[in-house]
């Protein structure tokens, strides 16, 4: 750990903690939101309330519960809470008398548990339903929209695209919706329509992490997203990504890592409308790759100012790892995770990563 820090526990199991996916201050006290998965089972999740103050044993309160897998969570514009489920994102007010009863739904009806294909099949399992989110300065909502399997191939040589990242809502992508005029998304009844999105980025496996620099969308500084690539018999590949995000594909299911194409795509890559794919990869000018090897997935990105004799050296980034479970002890050290290929010198002069630690 780095000098003048330290660690400490605040909460564990025995404080009635479970699966935990996310935590978030809320504004302007000393409580935290924390959200709970509970699991992967049905209506397992629940949102609570740290106070990292009161006495050992009495730290968390619950606040909502019987939530269908919890994992995005933020504060937004207005400084309220927001929070994502598998299908829905809404907003509450965390120190309410009855948090339940502020509960706000702003989008609804997203690709959960079994999403539909652009093809019009209905999938029966969805392998990345988490809803992992973030807004900009301009109230503009980022999401997360997994692909629904690993490689999507279901054989060893496809002759079609991949229906789950085609067509206008494809998954495998972050869809961005953008608030009406005043900033502020409107609550939604049941039945209500979501506001329209766009399809922001796409070839997205799964984007667990989303950081935006305070300056975005303004020209040269990025949207952050962490790639949970691929998985191959090979535990250390392929490489995970940090991307600058911008409006393309990035790869999935067709190619990983810079420009390595998928075993299962050979053969479709070289017909049909993807037949120049293999440039696929060629993410511009802001691009980030390769942070670290396969045995380790990005779950956080946070953004940290703080004071510096030039502004466009101020943002840093703090990014959590976990390691695989398929490898308990990951063979890759702290200090190799740390490995940068920058896309160009620009972007590490404007968003300056300058260390990653991993705590265990």
């Amino acid at each position: 750990m780095r000098p003048g820090y330290c660690a400490g526990l605040v909460a564990s199991k025995e404080d009635g903690l479970i699966f935990p996916r996310a935590v978030v201050q809320v504004p302007d006290t000393r409580f935290f939101v924390v959200v709970d998965m509970g699991g992967w089972d049905l209506g397992r999740g629940r949102v609570l309330l740290l106070d990292p103050q009161a006495p050992q044993g009495k730290r968390l309160t619950v606040l909502l519960t019987k939530l269908d897998l919890p994992h995005g969570l933020g504060v937004g514009p207005d400084r309220r809470i927001y929070v994502g489920t598998a299908d829905r994102i809404f907003r509450f007010d965390p120190l309410a008398a009855e948090p339940a009863a502020t509960v706000e739904t702003i989008l609804q009806d997203l690709p959960g548990r079994k999403p539909k294909l652009s093809d019009g099949t209905v999938l029966t399992r969805n392998a990345h339903p988490l809803k992992h989110f973030i807004f900009d300065r301009s109230g503009r909502l980022f999401v997360n929209i997994g692909a629904p399997s690993d490689k999507c191939a279901t054989g060893n040589a496809e002759t079609g695209p991949c229906a789950a990242g085609e067509g206008a809502s494809p998954l495998a992508a972050v869809w961005m919706f953008s608030p009406p005029a005043g900033g502020l998304f409107p609550a939604l009844r049941p039945g209500d329509k979501n506001p329209p999105h766009e399809v922001f980025a796409r070839g997205l496996r799964n984007s667990m992490a989303l950081a935006a620099h305070p300056r975005f969308p303004d020209d040269g500084f990025p949207l952050l997203q962490a790639e949970n690539a691929r998985d191959l018999p090979d535990a250390d590949r392929p490489n995970e990504e940090i991307n600058a995000l911008a409006r393309m594909h990035y790869g999935w299911p067709y190619c990983y890592d810079l420009a390595t194409v998928s075993p299962e795509y050979a053969a479709f890559l070289k017909t049909g409308p993807y037949r120049k794919a293999q440039a696929i990869e060629q993410r511009g000018p802001f691009a980030i790759f390769d942070l670290w090897q396969k045995s380790e997935h990005e779950i956080l990105l946070l953004a940290h100012e703080g004071p510096a004799m030039v502004a466009e050296q101020r943002v840093s980034r703090a990014i959590g790892l976990v390691g695989s479970r398929s490898v308990p002890d990951p063979a890759v050290k702290a200090q190799d995770a740390a490995r940068l290929a920058l896309g160009s010198n620009r972007v590490f002069r404007l968003w300056n990563i300058r260390e990653i630690v991993r705590h265990e």
